[in-house]
């Protein structure tokens, strides 16, 4: 979802882990997260349409190197369609690098390198065709992955939570709230990451030493667990609703903590922006809200759900290239039965990370 400030949040939760504590095991990797980092060696070649000699692969291949050397399976997720629930977020983030791509090119032009190439960087972006030269690589190495319908994120939490990843490997707080059993975050060259158990969030402790999700009435995790943690992103801002203005994560945790439901929280939160309004207007307003929020709900369930599907078919539109099923999806098209993501080589992965046989 994209919550701001989330990781920190929940950091007390995290401990130091290492890439060979999972040798012999499949890590699912947010390929994305690779691919911008690799996108960050050459962001004046990318901006400009020059060769970059592949370098915006090579973190990538890098870290696949690394967790091969170290006995690990990689298996890579990539992003499919834009979800559609997104879109505000994404086209205001696509007119936000155009911005810096043009004031970029305006400053190179100008000679002002180091000027530009900062504005490079913050208008670099993952492409489909990046998407598909890494998958390239990939199958050459013959290393796994999946095209995920929409985004990567409820793939991974799915792969994990039913066995077929030990952990997932990414930079997105995302993950926290699709309740993924087992992410690393941070993972450096070296190998070394900071490791997040969803069940360890209920130890997450504040500055004062005090519990953030247990001890304020009896079962409070569960709550927590089911639904509040949820919410509480919801209240600070999701890429699928703006938040409420005034209210960032720990004033919603706050809030929730109190009155235990985000529907009770609703006549303590600031004033509406817009001045006065009358019992009606504010009605209607709370009502718009609410509805905003039962779609952030539902967007996480979704992509959960969309992330369980398999299908022959889904897998050979996969090879080498996005998924063609992704296109149905993001047109709204009603997909034929048992249509889903893709995995890449033809053949499903098991729960061991090894490829299964044709007739599997």
């Amino acid at each position: 979802m994209g919550v701001d400030s989330l990781l920190p949040f929940v950091s007390t939760a995290m401990s130091d882990a290492h890439i060979s504590d999972f040798r012999g095991e499949t890590l699912a990797v947010d390929a994305s997260c690779w691919l911008h980092r690799g996108a960050h060696a050459c962001t004046t070649e990318l901006a400009l349409g020059q060769p970059t000699g592949r370098r915006h692969l090579g973190f990538a291949l890098k870290m696949v190197r690394l967790l091969r050397s170290h006995g690990v399976t990689p298996l890579l997720i990539f992003d499919g369609g834009p979800a559609p629930m997104k879109a505000d977020t994404n086209a205001a983030r696509r007119e936000s690098r155009a911005r810096h791509l043009a004031r970029g090119k305006a400053l190179h032009a100008e000679g002002s390198l180091a000027k530009a190439a900062a504005e490079f960087d913050k208008a670099v972006s993952v492409t489909p065709l990046m998407a598909r030269q890494l998958i390239a690589a990939l199958r050459e190495l013959g290393v796994g992955y999946i095209v995920a319908p929409y985004e990567a994120d409820p793939q991974l939490a799915f792969l994990v939570s039913r066995g077929f990843a030990a952990a997932a490997i990414s930079e997105d707080s995302d993950l926290i709230p699709y309740r993924c059993p087992h992410v690393l975050y941070k993972l450096d060259v070296g190998g070394h990451a900071k490791l997040l158990s969803y069940e360890n969030l209920r130890f997450v402790e504040a500055a004062d030493g005090r519990q953030r999700f247990e001890g304020a009435w009896p079962d409070e995790w569960r709550a927590w667990q089911s639904q509040l943690l949820v919410d509480a992103c919801i209240l600070a801002g999701t890429d699928y609703l703006p938040g409420v203005a005034g209210i960032g994560l720990k004033k919603a945790h706050a809030l929730l903590r109190r009155h235990r439901s985000l529907e009770a929280c609703l006549p303590h939160l600031p004033p509406l922006p817009g001045g006065e309004r009358s019992r009606d207007e504010t009605s209607a307003l709370l009502e718009s809200f609410l509805a905003g929020v039962n779609l952030a709900r539902q967007a996480r369930d979704r992509g959960r759900f969309l992330a369980g599907h398999r299908s022959t078919c889904a897998r050979g539109c996969a090879r080498g290239r996005l998924c063609v099923i992704v296109q149905l999806c993001v047109a709204g098209i009603p997909l034929p039965a048992g249509l889903g993501p893709g995995v890449g080589g033809g053949r499903p992965v098991q729960r061991d990370g090894r490829r299964a046989s044709a007739g599997d």
